[in-house]
C-alpha cells in the first residue's frame, strides 16, 4: 500500500511530496489499522528522491531496524541506521539494546538497559558514543559569538 502527501507553496504549486509504503498482510488478525508504522518513507522535491528511510518493525509493531538515506552531490548516500532490541514478556515495548551508526560522520551511540528487581521498568540506562574527534584549529569571536572555525581530523 502507497501513500502519498504533497506540500505546496503559496501558490498552489507542489514544493515536495512524501511517499509512505506499507506493508498489509493477507492475513486479517495481522493487519493493522495504523499508519504510524511505514516500511518506507521517500521524500521528493522536483520529482527528484532528497531522502529515504527504511523500517523494519517486530511482531508488536515496535522498530527494529531503520535505516536513512540522504541526496549528497547526486547521489543518495547512506547517512544513518538504527537497530533496536526488546526485552521479552510483559515489558516488550522497552529497548534492551539501541545502536545508532552515523555513517557520514562516523559515529556510534549505543544505549543498553537493564531492568529493575520486578522486571517492569528500566533499572539503568549506559549510554555509549563513540566518534571521530574534531581538532578547532582556530576560533574568531565577534561578541561572544563563534563566527568562523577551521576544524580537522586529529591523526
Amino acid at each position: 500500500l502507497a501513500v502519498k502527501t504533497d506540500s505546496l507553496d503559496r501558490f498552489g504549486k507542489v514544493k515536495s511530496q512524501m511517499l509512505y509504503s506499507y506493508n498489509i498482510s493477507p492475513e486479517k488478525h495481522l493487519r493493522s489499522a495504523s499508519f504510524g508504522q511505514p516500511v518506507q518513507l521517500e521524500k521528493k522535491i522536483k520529482d527528484v528522491t532528497t531522502s529515504l528511510v527504511r523500517n523494519e518493525y517486530n511482531e508488536y509493531g515496535r522498530p527494529i531496524k531503520t535505516s536513512t538515506q540522504v541526496l549528497i552531490k547526486g547521489k543518495l548516500t547512506a547517512y544513518k541506521s538504527r537497530t533496536f532490541s526488546y526485552f521479552g514478556g510483559v515489558v516488550n515495548y522497552i529497548p534492551q539494546e539501541t545502536i545508532e551508526n552515523d555513517q557520514i560522520n562516523s559515529n556510534i551511540k549505543r544505549t543498553t538497559n537493564t531492568l529493575n528487581e520486578n522486571k517492569t521498568d528500566i533499572a539503568t540506562s549506559l549510554y555509549n558514543l563513540v566518534m571521530i574527534i574534531w581538532d578547532v584549529r582556530r576560533l574568531k569571536k565577534y561578541n561572544g559569538w563563534i563566527i568562523a572555525n577551521k576544524m580537522g581530523l586529529v591523526k
